[in-house]
Protein backbone atom coordinates (compact mmCIF):
# COMPACT_ATOMS: atom_id res chain seq x y z
CA UNK A 1 0.00 0.00 0.00
CA UNK A 2 2.52 2.73 0.92
CA UNK A 3 4.99 1.64 -1.68
CA UNK A 4 2.16 2.71 -4.34
CA UNK A 5 1.53 5.69 -2.80
CA UNK A 6 5.40 6.59 -2.70
CA UNK A 7 5.75 5.79 -6.50
CA UNK A 8 2.73 7.73 -7.36
CA UNK A 9 4.19 11.06 -5.44
CA UNK A 10 7.46 10.15 -7.20
CA UNK A 11 6.20 10.28 -10.40
CA UNK A 12 4.59 13.87 -9.40
CA UNK A 13 8.07 14.81 -8.50
CA UNK A 14 9.14 13.92 -11.57
CA UNK A 15 6.94 16.38 -13.57
CA UNK A 16 6.91 19.27 -10.79
CA UNK A 17 10.83 19.59 -10.72
CA UNK A 18 10.06 21.03 -14.65
CA UNK A 19 7.99 23.73 -13.22
CA UNK A 20 10.29 25.96 -11.60
CA UNK A 21 7.52 28.66 -10.46
CA UNK A 22 5.86 26.37 -7.92
CA UNK A 23 7.30 26.97 -4.74
CA UNK A 24 5.02 24.74 -2.25
CA UNK A 25 4.01 21.83 -2.73
CA UNK A 26 0.37 20.15 -0.78
CA UNK A 27 0.41 15.82 -0.94
CA UNK A 28 -2.50 14.50 0.51
CA UNK A 29 -3.58 10.61 0.61
CA UNK A 30 -6.65 9.92 -1.79
CA UNK A 31 -9.05 8.74 0.91
CA UNK A 32 -8.28 12.37 2.39
CA UNK A 33 -11.46 14.96 1.16
CA UNK A 34 -11.02 18.07 0.77
CA UNK A 35 -14.57 20.08 0.25
CA UNK A 36 -14.10 23.44 0.77
CA UNK A 37 -10.04 24.04 1.07
CA UNK A 38 -10.45 27.55 2.90
CA UNK A 39 -7.22 28.88 4.17
CA UNK A 40 -4.87 27.40 1.57
CA UNK A 41 -3.53 30.80 1.10
CA UNK A 42 -2.40 31.19 4.78
CA UNK A 43 -0.51 27.92 4.57
CA UNK A 44 2.85 29.65 3.96
CA UNK A 45 2.61 32.13 6.65
CA UNK A 46 1.84 29.70 9.02
CA UNK A 47 5.02 27.47 7.53
CA UNK A 48 7.25 30.49 8.32
CA UNK A 49 10.99 29.15 8.36
CA UNK A 50 10.04 25.35 8.54
CA UNK A 51 10.24 23.64 5.60
CA UNK A 52 7.17 21.04 5.97
CA UNK A 53 4.28 20.68 8.28
CA UNK A 54 1.49 17.58 8.48
CA UNK A 55 -1.58 18.08 8.80
CA UNK A 56 -2.14 15.42 11.84
CA UNK A 57 0.78 16.00 14.10
CA UNK A 58 0.76 15.44 17.48
CA UNK A 59 3.64 17.60 19.02
CA UNK A 60 6.62 15.87 20.04
CA UNK A 61 5.41 12.68 19.04
CA UNK A 62 4.92 11.81 16.02
CA UNK A 63 4.26 13.25 12.21
CA UNK A 64 1.58 11.72 10.55
CA UNK A 65 1.99 12.03 6.33
CA UNK A 66 -1.37 11.61 5.64
CA UNK A 67 -1.44 15.48 4.36
CA UNK A 68 1.83 17.39 4.50
CA UNK A 69 2.51 21.03 3.05
CA UNK A 70 5.92 21.84 2.62
CA UNK A 71 8.77 24.28 0.40
CA UNK A 72 9.45 22.14 -2.98
CA UNK A 73 12.95 21.87 -2.31
CA UNK A 74 12.14 20.20 0.53
CA UNK A 75 9.69 18.12 -0.85
CA UNK A 76 12.33 16.76 -3.57
CA UNK A 77 14.99 15.95 -0.68
CA UNK A 78 12.58 13.73 1.26
CA UNK A 79 11.81 11.78 -1.99
CA UNK A 80 14.65 11.78 -3.17
CA UNK A 81 16.02 10.51 0.22
CA UNK A 82 13.25 7.85 0.27
CA UNK A 83 13.63 6.37 -3.13
CA UNK A 84 17.50 5.84 -2.07
CA UNK A 85 16.33 3.65 0.75
CA UNK A 86 13.61 1.85 -1.22
CA UNK A 87 16.53 1.52 -3.84
CA UNK A 88 19.12 0.36 -1.23
CA UNK A 89 16.30 -1.80 0.61
CA UNK A 90 15.40 -3.99 -2.17
CA UNK A 91 18.38 -4.19 -3.64
CA UNK A 92 19.84 -5.91 -0.43
CA UNK A 93 16.64 -8.37 -0.49
CA UNK A 94 17.81 -9.70 -3.66
CA UNK A 95 21.34 -10.24 -2.41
Amino acid sequence: KRTAWFWDVWYAQSILKNLPNIKYIYCTNGDCMIDKPEGFKELPDILGDGDFMSGQSEPGRTIHTAEMFMKAEAFYKIFDYNLCSIHRVSYYKAL
